[in-house]
């Protein structure tokens, strides 16, 4: 994720991107106490590879991937 911050820390980004990919990393920290971290990397990769393949762009709703991909990734509330 601190490569990500630096990425946001871009001069090169449009305000618009900038504030998408914000509103993205804030969504992957949320994501975080919920799932388990190796999902929520896979998810942001999915994001990512939908970005580069030119399906989607930064702003796009990606919900429809967190019920893909983490559904069956939920954090134990129960430590053993």
């Amino acid at each position: 994720m601190a490569g990500y911050a630096t990425i946001l820390h871009s001069r090169s980004l449009s305000s618009e991107e900038k504030q998408a990919r914000e509103e993205h990393f804030i969504h992957l920290m949320y994501l975080t106490m919920t799932y388990k971290w190796q999902a929520v990397l896979s998810y942001h990769g999915t994001v990512l590879l939908e970005i580069e393949r030119g399906h989607a762009v930064w702003g796009d709703s990606f919900h429809h991937l967190d019920a893909r991909i983490l559904q069956r990734h939920f954090k134990s509330l129960v430590r053993p």
